[in-house]
């Protein structure tokens, strides 16, 4: 078996294991962003990108909501490629997926053996947790890639001590910092290089000391550039609305641990999987590297400590930047137990086995994620999110066909909610569409439609609702009704409105 895991590594092998990686991670991913649909977030994100393509001075628009602009910026780029809207804010997070793989192999090489590199990206391209975060248009693939490289150079900091890795360390948690908030994590863990240095002496610890400020130097300097603009503050109090204060804990701790950590343990449980989660752990008991083991679980288990205790409102997505350590870990207790206990070449099968055991619920999930994504087995919360609730974009494929059909004419479109999948969802397919004015509001009456159809002049105005019915005073005819699957998802309909009702 050593023989074999040996071979599997030569250097020309290894290129064949590379490409043979990044073409799976093509297929899959590509696969995954031409066919799972819109969700609520994505929609909103895409349509600030159009935003700043149409006006630069909006440069800072997602920072209205309190959200870093960093993945509004790059998908504001992308949206110049291509034509398809959902397409180009997506592929964003797919590059961002490829970095990430790549980064938990040099991560998983450097630190334990190119064994255990090459399993950990394979672990990454399976996990459906990663699949579908390198797929959507929202924040977190991002910030996962920024982590990751956030602590590949902290401990290649720790170990040469040389500047050009606390630049890119600083640059690493900078860009971070500009995606979420959740990257000051890299500049608190830039300290534990302290532990692994190689020869803990005052000239390496002042070096390291250094080294270490300027890294956190630049990643401020870098997220600076969001006080530009005027609605920087925004940022915390956004952040107050998904996190306890330490009053609110100290005050009731009880009730937020239970409601967090059933949440969180059963995400992991479903997202990662015991037998990944076990294999993590089962790496602290081999000789040599359990400074470098207890490095990288710091970088998983303090942020889900931290969430655990102080989250409010909390999504299987926060957990995604803080999973990475678990697979690099599971890798390397994985190929040190083949070594140990499997030690001859005849045991092929038995090391094929193993890898598909371990691996086989996260196959099963990427089967429906890619083939039928209404039947994947997600926890409740994304399943809700993604197919069956408000959040979800199934439907909207139907809904933009319709209206492209009729989009010679100046159509108004008002949209029964003032933001989200129904009315960002439609207007980012029609930007730049001069004829089709999209509208949302929470709530549509006679009065606001009125004041629309005087200031557009529209030649027909469609109502596109999702939980009201037709307003008060207001005649119009249904023209087509979606039915959305699932119980809790609520059908759209579209009516087309009279004008004579509005004069």
């Amino acid at each position: 078996m050593r023989f074999f895991l040996n071979q599997f590594i030569a250097s020309r092998t290894a290129q064949y294991v590379t490409v043979g990686l990044v073409f799976l991670f093509f297929l899959t991913r590509v696969r995954f962003i031409t066919t799972f649909p819109l969700f609520f977030d994505e929609a909103i994100y895409i349509r600030w990108a159009q935003y700043i393509i149409a006006d630069p001075s909006w440069n800072f628009i997602s920072l209205t909501d309190g959200k870093q602009p960093l993945l509004i910026w790059l998908i504001s780029v992308s949206q110049r490629l291509t034509n398809d809207p959902i397409i180009a804010g997506r592929i964003v997070s797919l590059f961002a997926g490829l970095g990430s793989m790549l980064g938990v192999y040099l991560l998983t090489k450097d630190i334990f053996s190119k064994k255990a590199g090459a399993i950990a990206a394979l672990i990454y391209l399976i996990v459906p947790f990663y699949l579908i975060h390198d797929g959507l248009a929202i924040m977190d693939g991002l910030l996962l890639t920024c982590m990751i490289y956030a602590c590949y150079f902290t401990y290649k900091l720790s170990q040469t001590a040389h500047y050009r890795y606390a630049l890119a360390a600083g640059i690493s948690i900078g860009l971070g910092l500009l995606t979420k908030s959740s990257a000051v994590f890299g500049l608190y863990f830039l300290p534990l290089g302290f532990f692994l240095l190689p020869k803990k002496n005052k000239q390496t610890i002042v070096q390291y000391f250094l080294l270490m400020i300027l890294a956190g130097g630049i990643a401020l300097g870098i997220e600076a550039l969001m006080r530009l603009s005027v609605y920087f503050d925004f940022i915390a109090v956004k952040n107050a609305v998904f996190l306890h204060t330490i009053e609110e804990v100290r005050h009731d701790p009880q009730i937020i641990l239970q409601q967090n950590v059933p949440l969180i343990s059963s995400w992991l449980r479903s997202y990662i999987g015991i037998p990944l989660l076990i294999l993590s752990f089962v790496s602290l008991i081999f000789k040599g590297k359990r400074l470098h083991v207890l490095f990288l679980l710091m970088y998983g288990l303090v942020p889900l400590a931290l969430l655990t205790l102080f989250g409010k409102q909390l999504y299987p997505r926060y957990l995604v930047f803080m999973t990475f350590p678990f697979i690099v870990l599971a890798a390397h207790a994985f190929v040190m137990l083949v070594e140990k206990y499997i030690p001859t070449k005849q045991h092929l099968f038995a090391f094929v086995i193993f890898l598909l055991l371990l691996l086989s619920p996260h196959l099963r999930t990427d089967f429906f994620l890619l083939t039928n994504h209404m039947k994947t087995p997600l926890p409740e919360i994304d399943q809700w999110q993604f197919f069956f609730g408000e959040p979800s974009g199934i439907g909207m494929d139907t809904l933009v066909a319709f209206f492209r059909e009729k989009q010679s004419n100046n159509l108004l479109i008002m949209t029964d909610k003032s933001i989200g999948i129904l009315p960002d969802g439609i207007a980012i397919h029609f930007f730049n569409e001069n004829s089709i004015t999209v509208s949302g509001t929470d709530g549509i009456t006679k009065s606001n439609l009125q004041t629309k159809y005087r200031e557009k002049h529209p030649e027909e105005i469609y109502l596109v609702l999702s939980w009201q019915g037709i307003p008060a005073g207001v005649s119009a005819e249904k023209v087509l009704e979606i039915k959305r699957e699932g119980k809790r998802n609520k059908d759209w309909n579209v009516y087309k409105v009279d004008k004579t009702s509005l004069r």
